[in-house]
């Protein structure tokens, strides 16, 4: 059995931070934040919850150590987020 995970590759990371900076959403990550990003990686969505009837509020994961932060962003643009498949680990 495998679950799936939403991830962003930064350009698209960078695309829709660009977009909640210009719509005045309430969570982005700051210039420092994304231009110390590692652009050869991909971010994985930790959680999202519907944060108002039109956006998701997202949490994701920045690097190894754990660090993460909130990016807010429409559904629509939500729904397309390239997805994962990995395999369950056994309990």
């Amino acid at each position: 059995m495998s679950k799936s995970y939403k991830y962003l590759p930064y350009d698209l990371l960078k695309k829709l931070n660009k977009k909640a900076v210009r719509s005045e959403k309430n969570r982005f990550l700051t210039d420092d934040i994304l231009n110390n990003l590692d652009r050869s990686k991909v971010y994985p969505v930790l959680v999202n919850i519907l944060h108002n009837d039109f956006e998701q509020r997202c949490e994701i994961l920045l690097n190894e150590k754990g660090s993460t932060a909130f990016l807010d962003m429409d559904c629509e643009d939500f729904q397309t987020l390239p997805r994962q498949s990995l395999p369950s680990v056994a309990q």
